[in-house]
């Protein structure tokens, strides 16, 4: 909710709330790293699709995320290489 009102500060505080009662949320890391990709800090970002895709390899939305911030800050093949692999994990992702 707070993300879609750009309230950024916000989002990450409630994301970091739920990462410390659930952990093992790929979702939350997810989540939390889009807002962070929004913001511009594409580091923190990758960092947290790493974490989502260590939780759940198969979380296809992940890849697609973590390859857009690895564009972002010009690695372009290793972008490209999450896009791939996202596209492998669900066809249909991007479109």
């Amino acid at each position: 909710m707070w993300a879609d009102k750009r309230d950024f500060d916000r989002a990450v505080a409630d994301y970091n709330a739920v990462i410390g009662i659930d952990p093992t949320s790929a979702v939350a890391f997810h989540n939390r790293g889009t807002v962070y990709g929004v913001r511009g800090d594409n580091d923190r970002a990758v960092g947290d699709f790493n974490a989502a895709i260590k939780l759940d390899p198969k979380y296809a939305r992940a890849y697609y995320s973590r390859g857009m911030a690895k564009r972002a800050t010009g690695d372009t093949v290793g972008g490209d290489a999450d896009f791939a692999k996202a596209r492998e994990l669900q066809p249909d992702i991007g479109q």
